[in-house]
């Protein structure tokens, strides 16, 4: 856990991660990095073992964490500071690029805050966060978490419980905060390689636009993401369908 209770420095949050994105990330593929002051202060298999490591360096303020996917990572381009707009992280595996739309976010549970980024998944029906993050980052027991169902995805069919965590992302001019109902695996074996950002509910608050024909490079593509500030009159359209909410 984060503690003792250091600060968030947004403005260098934001200048660690426009460096991270211009950086080669092969060589920590699979591991947890923290990242400060435009270094990678800390990397291990283990995300409390990395936390462990930035308690022992006394930072002043939080570092940004981001557990790299498995494959040879390669980042480039720049968040856009002027609209929330960010680049697709390109992940080698099999000698395939794959572009991923990757969020940087702030997670918030009980007054601890983690600075890390997530996937933006429009195939998943719900959030879920990888195990480390409640238990180390958080200090949350996930054995004493209720179950709140099932679901199914590349892990597998598995138990989840949930979890409520504040989520910030955005740039200087525009900054969002919503509250998130994460899923966590109850089986440690069928955690997600990745923290997922799913449709319900930020879907439901966020257009979010996947623009990878922007230019006629592929990997000059963005992803773009519009808050939904005017809400049509529902009166208007033809529900298909009853949906249970």
């Amino acid at each position: 856990m984060n503690s003792p209770k250091k600060s968030i420095d947004e403005k260098q949050l934001n200048s660690d991660y426009k460096w991270l994105v211009l950086q080669g990330l092969s060589k920590y593929s699979g591991q947890w990095i923290a990242v400060h002051d435009k270094e990678v202060v800390a990397r291990d298999n283990s995300l409390k073992a990395v936390l462990k490591k930035v308690a022992k360096l006394q930072l002043k303020t939080i570092p940004l964490y981001l557990r790299v996917p498995e494959g040879s990572v390669t980042t480039w381009g720049v968040v856009l500071s002027s609209s929330l707009s960010y680049p697709f992280t390109p992940i080698e595996i099999n000698g395939t690029t794959v572009l991923r739309p990757m969020l940087r976010i702030i997670l918030t549970y009980n007054s601890i805050d983690f600075p890390t980024w997530i996937l933006v998944d429009s195939g998943a029906d719900y959030s879920i966060i990888r195990r480390e993050i409640v238990e180390d980052a958080f200090g949350v027991n996930i054995s004493k978490l209720k179950k709140s169902g099932e679901t199914c995805g590349i892990t597998g069919k598995t138990s989840v419980g949930r979890i409520e965590i504040e989520m910030k992302f955005g740039t200087s001019r525009k900054k969002c905060i919503e509250k998130i109902p994460f899923n966590v695996s109850l089986e440690s074996s069928k955690d997600p390689p990745v923290s997922l950002l799913g449709r319900d509910p930020f879907f439901y608050r966020y257009r979010v636009d996947f623009r990878m024909g922007y230019t006629d490079d592929p990997s000059l593509g963005k992803f773009v993401l519009y808050p939904e500030e005017h809400k049509r009159n529902a009166k208007k359209y033809k529900k298909p369908l009853k949906i249970k909410k």
